[in-house]
């Protein structure tokens, strides 16, 4: 199972899930009942996880044959007219699931809540939770925050329930990847931790090995880090509207401190100010998780 997830971005949830619900593989079993997976499980399995990145539904599309799910995930495939084979997240499914989501934790309903989130690792796979559904819920609350439709202890809830909801993704992928080194973290005084963690998730999918530091890290600490691993990057998350100038000094001492050859990125509300501030190649601002997996792939 563990390679499995590994090499489709799966976790082992989803694809229990499909196995289960939508007879998508059919693995061996071993007399201790363990899955044995073949070669062509993991294309398929692959295949389905490329189909469902592009809004493909896994309802849909589990008991189509190898050939024809390779012709399916073709880039230059056409979707059918009538009847759709795929609804994107996009056009039909985002906004009501984000919905069902945030009454869940207008009822403060924790339980519901990562419901809510696991069905959508059934129906989408990893990428469109953490590029798409997972960031908008969190723009919605902090939304709802901020014009005072949700009170502190509901917003503390369900970034609580986001946190862990990403921590168990993170432990099923993490771990397995013999590749280059990063680092995720936020910076001193910066306590939102979502976004770090969708770094590395990102990042565990790309094959990287991840260690995740986690929320409100001093610089020194986080430059000690980067020297012991010879970290290839370091994923920095900054959500707070502030403008600090001592967080952008410090960020220019982090850039300064560490070998030229260690990318620095930074994502969140905030890091276009931020990447203002420090002149340098290998300081990059990156928009979205999508954005930062394509760089990934590049610096790899």
């Amino acid at each position: 199972m563990g390679v499995v997830v590994r090499r489709t971005g799966l976790s082992s949830h989803v694809i229990r899930a499909w196995e289960r619900r939508y007879n998508a593989v059919h693995p061996h079993r071993t007399e201790g009942n363990h899955r044995l997976y073949s070669d062509e499980d993991i294309d398929r399995l692959m295949l389905l996880a490329k189909a469902t990145d592009q809004g493909a539904s896994i309802a849909g599309i589990a008991q189509l044959s190898l050939e024809e799910l390779q012709n399916f995930v073709l880039p230059e495939r056409k979707k059918p007219s009538s009847p759709p084979l795929s609804i994107s997240v996009e056009e039909a499914n985002e906004e009501q699931d984000v919905q069902a989501a945030l009454t869940a934790i207008e009822n403060m309903d924790p339980e519901g809540l990562n419901r809510e989130m696991s069905g959508w690792l059934v129906r989408f796979g990893v990428l469109p939770v953490i590029e798409q559904l997972v960031p908008r819920l969190m723009t919605e609350i902090g939304n709802n925050w901020s014009s005072g439709k949700y009170r502190i202890y509901q917003e503390h809830m369900a970034t609580q329930a986001v946190r862990n909801f990403l921590g168990g993704i993170f432990e099923e992928i993490a771990g397995r990847s013999e590749g280059p080194t990063v680092l995720t973290a936020t910076p001193p005084g910066e306590m939102h931790e979502i976004g770090a963690l969708l770094c590395a998730v990102a990042a565990s999918i790309e094959g990287f090995r991840v260690l995740h530091l986690g929320a409100d890290v001093p610089f020194p600490e986080l430059i000690h880090a980067i020297h012991q691993q010879e970290t290839a990057a370091v994923m920095i998350s900054i959500v707070s509207s502030s403008h600090d100038s001592r967080l952008a000094q410090g960020l220019m001492s982090l850039r300064s401190m560490i070998m030229p050859e260690t990318y620095i990125f930074i994502g969140g509300g905030s890091a276009g100010w931020y990447g203002e501030q420090v002149k340098d190649d290998k300081f990059e601002v990156i928009p979205s998780i999508n954005g930062l997996r394509k760089r990934l792939k590049k610096i790899k």
